[in-house]
């Protein structure tokens, strides 16, 4: 069966904002290239929903904001600066965000591939295959590290010093009953 050109766009439509697929995923659906579904989801006005990481700020600065504190989103007030938000105008967190996989848990990456092309310096290091990881502890001082299930939403507060420089990921299962989980108390105390 064909598709008529109207159906396809509902489809893609369909595929990008609700299902949030990427263009990657939706090509593979219509066996063409990538950049064939980006073009088309281009000419044909279709947005491009949300990246996963971004979502997870929004929900962050969302929770954070409900629970009183000031929430300056960096990539909207200076894009420029190396962490995602300020909170109460001194403390830096970065945002990592995850959605739930296969195995029932988050896995929260670090690293950079070496295609991103990050600059080497005393605040970025190259590990030996290659990737790149930042010394997060220079840019921010929390990560906040964000969890996304079907109808819950977790969350762990944690120093960025707390895991070593090198650290390229971790995963964490939704029933972790870790000191962090939740703990958004750690931003009050700096």
């Amino acid at each position: 069966m064909k598709i008529k050109p109207y159906e396809r766009k509902i489809i893609v439509e369909f595929l990008s904002n609700e299902l949030c697929m990427s263009d990657k995923e939706i090509s593979g659906i219509f066996d063409v290239t990538r950049s064939s579904i980006t073009h088309y989801r281009k000419y044909h006005g279709i947005k491009k929903p949300l990246s996963i990481g971004r979502r997870g700020e929004l929900i962050c600065v969302n929770r954070l904001r409900k629970l009183g504190f000031t929430v300056d989103d960096m990539n909207i007030d200076d894009p420029s600066m190396p962490y995602d938000l300020l909170i109460d105008g001194k403390i830096k967190v970065e945002i990592k965000t995850s959605t739930i996989n296969k195995n029932d848990d988050f896995s929260f990456t670090f690293s950079n591939a070496k295609k991103n092309g990050c600059r080497l310096n005393e605040r970025v290091v190259e590990l030996e295959n290659g990737r790149t990881v930042k010394k997060y502890s220079y840019f921010a001082d929390y990560f906040v590290l964000v969890g996304i299930e079907l109808d819950e939403i977790n969350f762990w507060v944690i120093p960025t010093d707390y895991y070593p420089v090198g650290t390229q990921s971790i995963t964490l299962k939704p029933n972790s009953k870790s000191v962090f989980k939740n703990n958004f108390g750690l931003l009050k105390e700096d």
